[in-house]
């Protein structure tokens, strides 16, 4: 069950982080990689997430933290992000 809880969370920060720059700073968005725009701003991306198995969540997590980790270290020497 933490998995799951961490997941969830995870995503809807990814989610949130990428809504952001496509609304008002579309520089940042256009570098973002396009995979993590595909998995995380679809229409069922944030439900997809909830409906996970319990025995598939170590692998989910493991990708969900990855992909977080990336966009943290894409934009980590940039001040205004």
């Amino acid at each position: 069950m933490a998995r799951l809880g961490r997941i969830g969370i995870f995503s809807k920060s990814i989610h949130k982080f990428s809504v952001n720059p496509k609304r008002g700073h579309k520089g940042f968005f256009d570098l973002i990689d396009l995979t993590i725009i595909e998995k995380y701003l679809s229409e069922m991306a944030l439900s997809c997430f909830s409906m996970i198995k319990p025995s598939e969540s170590k692998k989910t997590l493991s990708e969900v933290a990855s992909d977080l980790y990336e966009l943290v270290r894409h934009f980590e020497d940039n001040d205004k992000v």
